[in-house]
């Protein structure tokens, strides 16, 4: 949908609605205000959903009852139409990054935090639960963290999807990594049910990872109902709390009263401890949301007409000219809704929409209205970027295979001067890594590993790729930018329709994507014009891989595309769940698949060649070289196989799940794993050549030039390692995870983070 403009205002209610923030399972999602001037976020229903009237009873039940819940840790409904056409629901805003968002940035939670957490979810679900509801999906993307305790969003709303149309043809409504036995078997889902997934969350707050870990949706269910959690990270307090509420069986789970004396022990043991309730990081975190949505509501959303583009700023190509947003379109509706907010303390907040998980194809949505921006000298913010703007910032949860999202308002583009905080995190990126200052204008330039620069898109990096002199990167902000590869210069940006999560790839003058808005995009390398786009079933985050004349991408929808690089016109569809890694060769399409297999296809047609069990846990990424493939899994494996038959050749134990790219180089094939460990294996042999540690999952590409493997982590450190030997080279530090491609040209080494730049660092 079109960004709202000031001369073309829409109202819900009484209230005027000024942009689309993002949309879910049920419905869309707008920034408003009231006739007081009074910022809320206003869910307004999908019209099929309000056209069934068991849609409609339902919500208004669920509405009335919602309204009802008040409490410390839980976010009320300020208003609701239940029975307008379409029908709505608002809540009040409020600033503050959500519990995926902050684990993210600031890493796993201390015990004595991830007590209190426990203890402000009991004290919510109690609230939830006395009103008659059940929440249903309870998720750390469903959690915002306020200075004093959580809050608890979108309780008790998801159940009015239950028995429509959109549920009735294979949907389950919930989230499969955070679900309960019972939601996943599709059975009645009552209060039990919510303190299984407070047992999930809770084993994320304290490892960053959730009890299941990942994989597609088929997957995570099984394991929810037969697998045990995996609680061997949790530290030994929460470990107690999380396997009681983790049992399979309703009846075995502690009741909340319980949970509550059990934590409120915890918490009162701890005294001094808890003087804040968060770690200095999350506060810190916390008080930039504040910050930066007292700055905005103040000062930008009062004036939501594009700033004037400066007199000889070039246009897009082509010559005509595009509208630039008054306000962005955010990348997810699973934001943060917290307390009312006094009259001196503007406040912001959202309700989301419950995630509906489907088993079945999920037709796409229409193609977003995209459009591309040119940047000015410099790599300031240009057209399309507006000085001042709010977004969602998509916290890509790296080797969890978890994503949440929080709110975000942020300078756009460029770091303004005096303003170098950056735009997606609030957080100051680290101007140097460890070996090495930033260069500076008028001076050397740095040594190896030092910064050459560093661009600051508007949300996560996950993908890298260099063509022609210039650096393509995917980001969460909606958004695929080309830069000049010397100096990090914007040369353009092009507006997705949601956050770009899939590996990119750059072939013949064509740059590829694919993001959560279920399309393949291919644009011009030099304007960034977009050439052609595919809609698929479900979100694009996959790698993307070109060869003879064909793109390959794998979906949400179980499938992997095959599209014709001219016009992006489907050449074939192969029936592969989760697809993770593509490789081609010799004619053959090589594919890590989530269901614990590598599928080998024929480029031509996707017919089946032969497929190779790898381990439980999914096959992750996949590469080929010199007739061999070489494919990584969840069960810490990395296995050889014969390219002609998937034949193995052999395996190699590590001691962590396999979730980076693979480099094979010199003999030898380089892989990170969730063990905190970069590897080196003798191709043919199969035995270790070496092992580094490093101090978080390893995530990344893997790229490997002039005998330096580099590898990215989860702890933020871009590493160069010889090849022989494995002996370090130099480190640098963002200030975020890092989990993009990495790319090696000219003696630079290119790196996305999820603090929301692209480095550029010597190598």
């Amino acid at each position: 949908m079109e960004p709202l403009r000031a001369a073309d205002p829409r109202q819900i209610g009484v209230y005027r609605l000024r942009a689309r923030l993002g949309s879910g399972g049920m419905g869309q999602v707008f920034l408003g205000y009231s006739p007081a001037g009074r910022a809320v976020a206003v869910k307004v229903i999908h019209r099929e959903l309000a056209g069934d009237p068991e849609f409609r009873t339902r919500f208004r039940r669920e509405v009335a009852a919602a309204s009802a819940v008040s409490g410390a840790y839980t976010a009320p409904v300020v208003a609701a139409g239940p029975d307008d056409d379409p029908p709505w629901l608002a809540t009040v805003f409020v600033p503050g990054p959500s519990l995926a968002e902050a684990v993210a940035t600031a890493g796993p939670l201390p015990p004595p935090s991830v007590w209190k957490l426990a203890a402000g979810l009991v004290e919510a679900l109690e609230a939830v639960h006395s009103a008659g509801l059940v929440h249903r999906d309870l998720k750390p993307a469903n959690i915002l963290l306020a200075l004093d305790g959580p809050r608890v969003i979108d309780f008790g709303i998801s159940r009015a999807l239950e028995k429509t149309a959109m549920t009735s043809t294979g949907m389950i409504v919930g989230t499969p990594s955070f679900m309960s036995p019972e939601q996943a078997e599709g059975s009645r889902a009552g209060p039990p049910s919510d303190v299984f997934s407070l047992g999930g969350v809770i084993v994320f707050a304290a490892t960053g990872a959730g009890p299941f870990g990942h994989g597609p949706q088929a997957s995570m269910l099984y394991r929810v109902v037969h697998a045990k959690p995996e609680l061997a990270e949790v530290p030994g307090g929460p470990r107690e709390l999380a396997a009681a509420c983790l049992a399979k069986a309703p009846a075995e789970r502690p009741g909340l009263a319980a949970l509550a004396a059990a934590a409120a022990g915890r918490v009162a043991a701890a005294g001094d401890e808890l003087s804040s309730f968060w770690p200095v990081a999350v506060t810190g975190l916390i008080r930039t949301h504040q910050a930066r949505v007292a700055t905005e509501v103040r000062d930008g959303l009062a004036r939501l007409s594009p700033p004037p583009r400066p007199a000889g700023e070039a246009g897009p190509p082509g010559g005509t000219a595009v509208a630039p947003p008054t306000a962005p379109l955010a990348p997810s509706v699973t934001a943060a809704a917290t307390r009312r907010s006094t009259a001196a303390e503007p406040a912001l907040a959202v309700i989301p929409g419950p995630t509906a998980v489907s088993t079945d194809p999920v037709p796409g949505p229409a193609l977003p209205a995209d459009r591309v921006t040119t940047g000015p000298p410099g790599g300031g913010a240009g057209p399309g970027l507006t000085r001042r703007r709010v977004f969602v910032g998509l916290a890509v949860l790296a080797g969890a295979g978890l994503a949440g999202a929080g709110w975000d308002l942020s300078q756009a583009g460029a770091a303004q001067p005096g303003h170098p905080a950056h735009p997606a995190s609030g957080i100051r990126p680290r101007a140097a890594g460890r070996h090495g200052p930033a260069a500076q204008p008028g001076t050397s330039p740095p040594q190896a590993g030092g910064q050459r620069w560093a661009f600051p898109a508007g949300g996560v990096v996950t993908g890298i790729a260099l063509a022609g002199g210039r650096v393509f990167a995917g980001s969460a902000d909606f958004a695929v930018y080309g830069l000049r590869a010397s100096d990090g210069r914007r040369l353009w940006a092009f507006r997705t329709g949601g956050p770009v999560q899939s590996r990119i790839a750059v072939a013949a003058g064509i740059v590829y994507a694919g993001g959560n808005d279920n399309h393949v995009y291919a644009l011009d390398t030099g304007t960034g014009r977009k050439i052609w786009a595919f809609a698929t079933g479900g979100s694009v985050a996959s790698v993307i891989a070109v060869a003879g004349g064909a793109v390959y991408a794998g979906s949400g929808d179980e499938t992997l595309y095959a599209l014709r690089v001219s016009d992006g016109q489907k050449l074939w569809g192969a029936s592969v769940s989760g697809v993770n890694g593509i490789a081609v060769a010799d004619g053959v399409v090589y594919a890590a698949g989530a269901d614990d297999m590598v599928h080998a296809l024929r480029a031509s047609t996707g017919g089946s060649l032969w497929t190779a069990p790898t381990g439980i846990g999914g096959t992750s990424q996949v590469t080929e070289a010199a007739g061999v493939v070489y494919a990584g899994s969840g069960d810490g494996r990395l296995h050889a196989l014969r390219a002609g038959t998937g034949g193995k050749l052999w395996d190699f134990p590590a001691d962590g799940a396999v979730q980076s790219q693979i480099a094979v180089a010199g003999g030898a094939v380089c892989f990170g794993t969730n063990g905190n460990k970069v590897y080196a294996v003798g191709a043919g042999s199969g035995r270790q050549r070496w092992v580094a540690a490093t101090n978080g999952p390893v995530t990344s590409g893997i790229a490997v030039a002039g005998g330096i493997v580099y590898a990215g982590g989860n702890d933020g450190t871009v590493r160069a390692l010889r090849v022989a030997g494995g002996s370090p080279v130099w480190s640098f530090s963002t200030a975020g995870p890092v989990a993009s491609q990495i790319a090696v040209a000219n003696g630079t080494v290119y790196a996305g983070s999820n603090d929301g730049s692209v480095y550029a660092l010597a190598g």
